[in-house]
């Protein structure tokens, strides 16, 4: 009897043993389900979520036998396209993406999963990479402006030498005309054609100029210069040539000044106040605004300059917009959208030169029928800006 006994309470023993350890397995794999950085729950065929670990809870809440497109889409019905059901009928696992109301962003993983008692479930794994997509997509950017970077200085190394080339021509020209006209009276009837031709040479002249101004590769007289005051100044003179324009202007008091020649960049605002002029043929608002911006690495990389303290000038028209297309090749030589008496091409491509040997940028942002936003910015100076 006693022996009976013994080996009885040894049996209870290996049970209780038995029991312990798996209840420190079922802690152990909760905790490490519970530590995963990814929410986890299992989906039974109508639905219903059997177990859900804490990031499923974290970022959807208790489902408390709730079926999951309550819980995970705050639906009434199953969603119209179950991917966890494909599962059910396939019996193969799926890698999908899922994108939430709220922008977040998850890589899901679905396996087939059989639960104790027999019943087919659908074990589902998802790691939020909201974060990654939102890298990624700061990666294309910057590899985008790169680019549009790159090409803007092989063009401009383009038109340089191309430009001097055809200077020399025009001058050849010139000079040429000017020969003809010292020995001719002024009542011959060439006279007047070789003058009409040192006119469109002069015209021309004009043009190398612009082009010049893109391409070279050091700026004119330059001095730390009150940004501020050249706006005011501009501004001015723009409006009394479009008085169905409103004007806004928001200018920071402290405004650091930039090194700038002061001409030179007069001559970058008016083209962006006549290109937004333009782009508003019945009048409108322009909005003016400056402002101090530092610029981190992750900001100027594209654009080999350095960081720190901008200047920044931003001027917005109410006008027609631009598509994707077009502000792609906005500030290339030549390229414009207006009818050829009415525009060159070279304002914007200009005006990308002269910033760019400040050691600034310009940048574009605009929509189709939104208007458009071009983003200017100058270095710092840290010295005292001088009156124009």
């Amino acid at each position: 009897m006693n022996e009976t006994v013994r080996k009885l309470e040894n049996k209870i023993r290996e049970y209780e043993q038995t029991i312990a350890a798996l209840e420190s397995q079922k802690t152990r794999l909760f905790a490490l389900m519970d530590g995963l950085p990814a929410y986890v729950y299992l989906q039974g065929p109508d639905h219903s979520i059997r177990f859900a670990n804490r990031e499923f809870k974290d970022q959807f809440g208790d489902p408390q036998g709730q079926p999951c497109y309550k819980v995970m889409a705050n639906r009434n019905q199953p969603c119209p396209r179950c991917r966890p059901f494909e599962v059910f009928d396939t019996g193969k696992p799926i890698k999908w993406q899922w994108t939430r109301p709220d922008g977040k962003t998850y890589e899901i993983h679905d396996y087939p999963f059989t639960d104790v008692d027999g019943t087919g479930l659908v074990l589902e794994l998802g790691m939020d990479i909201s974060e990654r997509k939102r890298q990624q997509k700061e990666r294309a950017e910057f590899e985008h402006q790169l680019i549009q970077v790159q090409r803007l200085e092989a063009l401009a190394a383009l038109s340089g030498g191309l430009v001097h080339n055809f200077n020399n021509v025009l001058m050849g020209i010139q000079g040429e005309a000017s020969l003809m006209l010292l020995r001719l009276d002024r009542n011959h009837p060439d006279y007047e054609h070789l003058q009409t031709i040192q006119d469109l040479v002069r015209s021309a002249a004009g043009l190398i100029d612009q082009l010049l101004g893109f391409a070279k590769a050091t700026p004119n007289q330059v001095e730390p210069t009150d940004i501020n005051r050249l706006i005011e100044a501009t501004s001015r003179v723009f409006a009394r040539a479009r008085q169905d324009i409103r004007i806004h202007k928001t200018l920071q008091p402290d405004l650091a000044a930039a090194n700038v020649d002061y001409g030179e960049l007069e001559q970058v605002l008016l083209n962006l106040f006549v290109n937004a002029s333009d782009a508003m043929p019945e009048g409108g608002d322009l909005y003016i605004h400056t402002s101090n911006v530092t610029l981190g690495e992750n900001d100027v990389r594209a654009y080999h300059i350095r960081p720190g303290l901008y200047a920044a000038i931003s001027v917005t028209d109410t006008g027609i917009g631009m598509d994707e297309e077009t502000q792609a090749r906005v500030f290339d030589p030549f390229f414009t959208t207006k009818t050829a008496d009415k525009g060159t091409g070279l304002g914007l491509s200009s005006a990308h030169g002269i910033i760019k040997r400040y050691g600034g940028i310009i940048k574009v942002r605009s929509k189709k029928g939104e208007g458009a936003t071009f983003s200017l910015f100058l270095p710092a100076s840290r010295g005292q800006a001088v009156s124009a």
